[in-house]
């Protein structure tokens, strides 16, 4: 499964060397302000965010093998006069800290508030070592003036049982009159550009019994149709057609109501069925059939005329959100019937081709081609469209028929068409100006 969390809270905080009075102090705060200010030269500062990760903890301990990055949106850079492209660093810190209502970072519209440069919270100084001394998780050299970020492998640096803050900074501060300013959308931007972490969770129940090949190491499954594990313990026997046991392969629980088992059928058993067979404390509960293919293959399976597209059960074109859809594949062959089989891929970007889910596996299981997709991080009242791709060995086909939905909410929401747009809301957004 792939999801998105957006930041529950975030703040620029800042100091300058000289300005107003709560500038110089760092007293200001600016929580509400849709635009991120990582400055150098007379002025330092960061952007500071923190994730909620709670709702999907539970699923993240389930899974290893789970990935994590971090992506920001460029609103735009300033040199004053040109000067070299900077590096930024990705701070990790423990610190608590509230938003605040602020919004500007200059003149009489200036709120004192916390958090800011000073205070975490009103009254409350952050604790030493701060933000600028913590763990440095990664530094990112610019390559351009307005590059978008993206923080790779943040997996091996979150602490499930943390409070998750992450910070953003120029790496090395020079004082000095010059000004170097990387602008980033916050989570109050009025567009599709909201920092947010994706988690990459491996989640998918692929099957492979229809493709296993002799010497290499294929997973059967077997799912608990309730949803829930099963109960007593759970094994398999690896059978011939004449009932000898072949192996007992250790039965994996990755998560709720799911086992699998890694086979790997010698050489000899080339062009032969085999069985698996389930049983609960002894006595057997499911029987299924495995028919193991020579790893010498001269010819492919004929995919002529082959075609794909996505369904669900809904009725109509409306989705809404926060619910957890599941997709169905439908594959055929045209005069020849359904022809199921692992190698489904797909993709969902809203229709004006912001992309909202990147290329996941189709999970495949019980001659069924499905996958879950969560609309909790999707945006309202945005329409979507999805795509199924087949990856064949060195081939990739997309199927030309999609899945379109509209996704409805109840909540007010602040998107519109334009700002939906990601090539006309940059240009038609916010214009970088240091005395605004």
């Amino acid at each position: 499964m792939y999801i998105r969390i957006y930041p529950s809270r975030n703040n620029t905080i800042f100091k300058r060397a000289s300005g107003g009075q709560a500038e110089v102090l760092g007293t200001v705060n600016t929580g509400k302000n849709p635009i991120s200010e990582i400055t150098d030269g007379n002025t330092q500062s960061a952007f500071l965010m923190n994730f909620d990760i709670s709702g999907i903890k539970s699923r993240l301990q389930a899974f290893s093998g789970w990935t994590c990055n971090l992506k920001l949106w460029d609103a735009g850079t300033i040199f004053e006069p040109t000067i070299t492209l900077k590096t930024v660093d990705l701070l990790y810190f423990n610190d608590e800290f509230t938003e605040g209502d602020g919004f500007s970072y200059i003149g009489t519209k200036a709120l004192s508030q916390a958090s800011n440069w000073t205070d975490r919270v009103t009254g409350t100084p952050w604790t030493q070592p701060t933000y600028f001394d913590t763990l440095t998780i990664d530094t990112k050299q610019l390559n351009d003036a307005n590059e978008d970020l993206l923080f790779t492998g943040l997996e091996s640096s979150i602490d499930l049982n943390q409070t998750l803050n992450l910070g953003l900074r120029i790496s090395t501060n020079t004082l000095s009159d010059q000004t170097f300013t990387k602008f980033i959308y916050t989570r109050q931007t009025r567009t599709v550009f909201k920092p947010f972490l994706e988690f990459f969770i491996p989640d998918e129940v692929i099957d492979q019994r229809v493709n296993v090949i002799a010497g290499s190491t294929s997973n059967i499954f077997l799912l608990n149709s309730t949803g829930s594990d099963f109960v007593g313990t759970l094994t398999v026997e690896i059978k011939n057609a004449a009932g000898d046991i072949i192996e007992t392969p250790t039965v994996i629980n990755p998560s709720v109501g799911v086992n699998y088992v890694a086979i790997t059928p010698a050489i000899g058993l080339a062009n032969t069925t085999l069985f698996d067979v389930w049983s609960i404390d002894g006595t057997p509960i499911a029987k299924n059939l495995i028919q193991v293919k020579s790893p010498n293959q001269v010819t492919g399976p004929n995919l002529d005329n082959l075609f794909f597209y996505p369904t669900t059960s809904y009725l109509h074109q409306s989705i809404r959100k926060n619910d957890i859809v599941t997709f169905n594949v439908t594959s055929e062959i045209r005069g020849k019937g359904s022809v199921v089989m692992d190698g489904y891929e797909y993709r969902i970007t809203s229709t004006n081709n912001f992309e909202i889910q990147p290329w996941s596996a189709v999970s495949f299981y019980d001659n069924k081609l499905f996958f879950n997709i969560d609309t909790s991080y999707y945006y309202a009242p945005l329409e979507y469209e999805v795509f199924i791709r087949l990856k064949q060995g060195a081939s990739i086909k997309t199927s030309a028929m999609s899945y379109k939905f509209k996704l409805v909410t109840d909540e007010p929401t602040h998107m519109q068409s334009l700002a939906a747009n990601p090539y006309s809301s940059r240009d038609a957004g916010f214009k970088p100006n240091k005395y605004q």
